[in-house]
């Protein structure tokens, strides 16, 4: 049995600092020539600091056979388990209202008009760069992000399905703030260069989320993103078009956010929506005063994939935050990885609820649950929390970003098993049903 542990800025600008974004070990994959942000390095298509990033070997094609004989598990008699702990619980609902969106086959030009006369552009706007000043003081947000120099640093993309890194590019004064891979393109073929990353929007409409639009104006040559009622407005009243909505991005601060600030500079006719501190430094220092904080992004990256693990002497399946104390020693223990599985967040945001995986010394049997009713449940039935795993949404805001995450019971077994990716070998080798949706987590690409 495995032991427990202690579960120009313009074209003429020189920007200096020494801002360093968080990112977690392979978590987000490498830029073309293998770039990485400052400090990482290219590991097996990802980016990581230390550790390597190879997934142990498994291709979850077939549910691992064995019955557990080799050692015993119990009755269940004590214990319940078949109907995963015996409450249904209520889970938590979250309204989403549809967010409005649009496209548009206007490519922004290289150069960039006149900009208008002042007033004319008083509390509209469109420039952006880099975020990090945390909202809620933790150390996975605290951490800065770089003024990148031009052309060094690309944006990265995510390892998962529902999340995208923001960045800012430059093209003859003016700067464009994008996360779609459609603007990305347009940025590049127009001869933008990349500056800065700005930190992580959602792709869809998350509980409690606004859209993160980009308008752009053809006589100006100018990019305008924007997410207030305002700046939004602002937009439309001066006649600029709607291009596409970017993410999506919280109204309010929320755990692992950072504001997204819009600046003008009045000199240049010219407005920047930024995240990034060393950015509005030097935004502040050329002139641009601040308008209003546009919406709060995620400051690194925030997901974290899980590793579906079986153990042929327990006779049981888990599924775990990868390179969280679980994993490492389920490695350590002889468990054999199987595939990845859906990636939760790590920040309780709204519409989410922490995902805990629990252990039963009795059954030898790993059990991870969200809902609360099933927590109480798993400690009623002599359980130990071992760790939470991270957090999951209620509710499939997206058909196409989150997917569910089901528990299954074996009772030849006695094991729960709570997955997305595992879901079919578990039906398809007739010893394991479908219980009940445990909650949705992110889909891995």
């Amino acid at each position: 049995m495995v032991s427990k542990r202690a579960l120009g800025v313009l074209s003429l600008l020189v920007v200096s600092g020494c801002y360093q974004p968080s990112f977690r070990d392979c978590m987000v994959r490498c830029g073309s020539d293998q770039q990485c942000p400052s400090g990482l390095t290219c590991s097996q298509g990802y980016c990581s600091g230390s550790a390597i990033c190879a997934m142990p070997k498994g291709d979850g094609s077939a549910m691992p056979k064995g019955d557990g004989s080799a050692m015993p598990r119990g009755d269940g008699s004590a214990t319940p388990k078949g109907d995963g702990l015996g409450l249904d619980g209520a889970r938590e609902s979250h309204e989403s209202s549809d967010a409005p969106d649009g496209t548009s086959d206007v490519l922004p030009d290289s150069r960039k008009g006149d900009g208008g006369s002042p007033d004319e552009r008083t509390d509209s706007g469109d420039m952006r760069a880099d975020s990090n000043d945390s909202s809620d003081g933790s150390p996975d947000a605290v951490a800065g992000q770089d003024a990148q120099v031009a052309g060094t640093s690309p944006p990265f993309s995510s390892r998962v399905n529902g999340v995208a890194q923001l960045a800012t590019a430059l093209g003859q004064s003016d700067y464009d703030t994008v996360a779609t891979a459609a603007s990305r393109s347009e940025a590049e073929s127009a001869g933008y260069v990349w500056y800065y990353t700005e930190g992580w929007v959602f792709t869809g409409r998350a509980p409690e989320t606004i859209p993160l639009q980009h308008y752009y104006l053809a006589s100006r040559n100018d990019n305008f993103t924007t997410a207030s009622a305002e700046g939004i407005a602002d937009a439309i009243a001066l006649g600029y078009t709607l291009l596409r909505t970017e993410g999506y991005i919280y109204a309010v601060p929320e755990p692992g956010t950072v504001p997204l600030n819009l600046y003008w500079g009045d000199a240049l006719g010219d407005n920047l929506t930024t995240a990034n501190p060393a950015a509005q430094k030097l935004a502040t220092q050329r002139g641009y005063t601040f308008v209003r904080t546009e919406g709060y992004v995620f400051a690194n990256v925030p997901y974290v994939p899980n590793w579906w693990y079986w153990s042929d002497v327990l006779g049981d399946n888990v599924s775990t935050a990868a390179g969280g104390d679980l994993s490492m020693e389920l490695e350590l223990g002889g468990w054999t990885f199987i595939a990845m599985d859906a990636a939760y967040l790590i920040y309780n945001v709204p519409g989410t609820t922490s995902a805990e995986t629990y252990f039963s010394s009795a059954l030898a049997d790993y059990y991870t649950v969200v809902r609360p009713a099933d927590k109480l449940a798993a400690l009623q039935a002599g359980y130990v929390l071992v760790q939470t795993e991270g957090y999951v949404f209620d509710a499939p805001y997206s058909s196409s970003d989150v997917v569910p995450l089901t528990t299954y019971w074996s009772s030849i077994r006695q094991d729960n098993f709570t997955t997305y990716v595992g879901g079919s070998a578990a039906l398809s080798s007739d010893e394991y049903i479908a219980l009940d949706v445990q909650g949705y987590g992110l889909s891995i690409q």
